[in-house]
């Protein structure tokens, strides 16, 4: 069955969903979600929306895609077959998003600090990551199956790992204290300034620029 909760009036607090394909759960201007299960047990979509407010502690575990909004995800971790969309966010703190055989996308995010962003699946056009930051990236590993592409403001003391793909990374100001590994493509990296002792290992090429 699918599950539609749209417009609760309360924060959604120590509660759990399950549906068995689709779920879509939106919560009312300012309502947070917090110490929430979610899970969806077939194919569908999961789109989850805390309007104009956080996730806090929400554990989700999709069998198919997962798309989510807040304007605060932080110590939280979603799982997802397939793949994983952050259409909107202001930060991402101490949070895991993980596709196991599909792609994640954040489309705008202003911070992500001290997470994990993981997309498992090596095979041809899946297990790709896309960030765009307006922000900083700092203390988060973030690990494609596939092409890896960041951009941010800075990328500070990350890991960005590309195991079948190539690699491109963007900052504005810098690339401080950040490891590259691009285990069987190219590394493109873009900034001002690489610091902090920063890593590039690619199995083809490495192109720093400023």
């Amino acid at each position: 069955e699918d599950i539609d909760v749209d417009a609760i009036t309360t924060a959604i607090i120590d509660s759990k969903f399950t549906a068995g394909r689709d779920l879509t759960l939106t919560t009312k201007e300012g309502m947070d979600i917090v110490n929430t299960t979610i899970t969806t047990t077939g194919e569908g979509t999961a789109t989850i929306t805390a309007t104009n407010a956080d996730f806090n502690g929400v554990i989700g575990d999709f069998a198919g895609d997962a798309v989510l909004e807040a304007v605060e995800f932080d110590a939280t971790g979603i799982t997802a077959d397939g793949d994983i969309t952050v259409t909107s966010a202001e930060y991402i703190v101490n949070t895991n998003l993980i596709s196991v055989n599909g792609g994640v996308t954040i489309e705008s995010v202003k911070q992500i600090v001290d997470s994990v962003i993981l997309a498992k699946s090596g095979e041809e056009g899946k297990g790709n990551v896309e960030i765009t930051a307006t922000g900083e990236i700092d203390g988060t590993t973030i690990t494609a199956g596939g092409d890896l592409t960041v951009s941010a403001t800075y990328l500070a003391g990350d890991v960005l790992v590309s195991e079948n793909g190539n690699i491109n990374a963007t900052a504005e100001n810098a690339i401080d204290a950040t490891s590259m590994l691009a285990k069987a493509g190219a590394i493109d990296a873009a900034a001002p300034a690489i610091t902090g002792n920063s890593s590039f290992t690619a199995a083809d090429y490495v192109a720093p620029t400023g």
